[in-house]
């Protein structure tokens, strides 16, 4: 397979194509990038081919998207993409052996209903989350001993981009560690992030 390259990012072959055990990739918070572009420098519709979604570009067989994750869905719901080496009758009977055969309409019609909002308005509504995760940066940059970090850091080698959508905060100049930034947040002014660890959220 070729690599294919864009100016943020390299894609590099995930396997050769004659492998005999297909590749399985879980791409957890990747849902808008086909959208929003940012990764990619892919602006297009949410579900042309899945050879937009970076997995599946590199090689890879199937993918998982957590669409609840970035995509809009509700919680547990994600998207099963799969590759030309793999056959879908085959797939649907692992998955009616292993998962229940009565599938939560809720769950697919939030994957219908994100799906949708993603084509018609995905490029606009993720622009926007940019713009304020840019303004919310440089807010939390004028506080002093935060450092809400960005762009900056690609360096072309091991970082080759990073998603503006997503506001990462270094907090140990104040003397807090990620997860306690965390817990106040939560406790103290009701506001739930995604994570914190030693030194770092991320919202």
């Amino acid at each position: 397979m070729k690599n294919e390259t864009t100016p943020a990012l390299r894609l590099t072959p995930v396997r050769e194509t004659t492998a005999s055990v297909p590749l399985a990739v879980a791409e957890r918070s990747l849902a808008a990038l086909p959208v929003y572009g940012g990764l990619l420098g892919t602006l297009c519709a949410l579900f042309g081919w899945s050879a937009l979604w970076p997995a599946m570009a590199a090689g890879a067989d199937i993918a998982s998207v957590s669409m609840h994750k970035s995509g809009g869905s509700l919680t547990q719901s994600s998207l099963l993409l799969i590759g030309p080496n793999v056959h879908p009758g085959y797939v649907r009977q692992i998955i009616n052996l292993t998962q229940t055969t009565s599938g939560s309409y809720l769950l697919l019609s939030s994957l219908d209903i994100s799906r949708r909002n993603l084509v018609l308005r995905g490029k606009e509504s993720f622009a926007r989350v940019a713009a304020l995760a840019d303004y919310a940066r440089e807010e939390i940059n004028r506080i002093g001993g935060y450092y809400a970090f960005s762009k900056e850091l690609i360096n072309g080698d091991s970082i080759y981009d990073f998603d503006t959508t997503k506001l990462s905060i270094h907090t140990l100049e104040i003397g807090l560690a990620g997860i306690e930034v965390y817990d106040i947040l939560r406790d103290e002014y009701d506001i739930q992030i995604e994570f914190g660890d030693i030194g770092n959220i991320l919202a």
